[in-house]
């Protein structure tokens, strides 16, 4: 389950405020191929290594104008599970798009872990500076001319839909880990 949130950060904790459902994937609706057309240079074409800071592409003037107060995107890990829940702050997102596929990093700050669950929607607070973990996806997409092109969907639950990741995905994902700030 993905969801935004408004964010109020203070000195020791964060509150979030406000929840709404939303879809990171699919290039009519989802926010990430949204992210990555709005920072995407015209006339680009794969491969195309790329990053999202979260935080950045939330204050960008298209994004306030159709989502005003946005402060957060928030990633329910476990969203099937009825007795725990581990919910993160989507914080970065690399992606590496070639041949119609787009392997992707993301960077995420845990927030709640361990708690009985309750709504996912529902009005909380965390405490600040919460570990930083990786999560390896794709979607099945890419970019053509300067826009995302393709469905930029994930895939659905399979045994074989682990992300495959070429050297040079590889390579990129890896030089991403270390230099990203913690």
């Amino acid at each position: 389950m993905f969801a935004t949130f408004e964010k109020k950060i203070g000195p020791d904790r964060t509150s979030y405020r406000s929840g709404t459902q939303v879809k990171l994937f699919g290039c009519n609706e989802g926010w990430i191929p949204w992210f990555v057309k709005l920072g995407m240079p015209s006339g680009q074409n794969e491969p195309y290594a790329w990053h999202v800071r979260i935080d950045d592409a939330l204050a960008l003037p298209d994004v306030q104008k159709e989502r005003p107060n946005t402060g957060a995107i928030l990633v329910d890990i476990k969203p099937s599970a009825k007795d725990s829940f581990l919910v993160c702050e989507l914080r970065d997102v690399y992606g590496y798009s070639a041949d119609d596929w787009t392997p992707m990093l993301w960077g995420m700050r845990v927030l709640v872990n361990g708690d009985a669950k309750g709504n996912h929607l529902e009005d909380f607070d965390a405490p600040n500076g919460g570990e930083i973990i990786y999560n390896f996806l794709y979607a099945m997409g890419g970019v053509t001319d300067g826009v995302p092109s393709g469905k930029w969907i994930a895939p659905g639950p399979s045994s074989t839909n682990g992300v495959l990741l070429w050297p040079e995905a590889l390579k990129y994902f890896m030089r991403c880990i270390h230099t990203s700030p913690r």
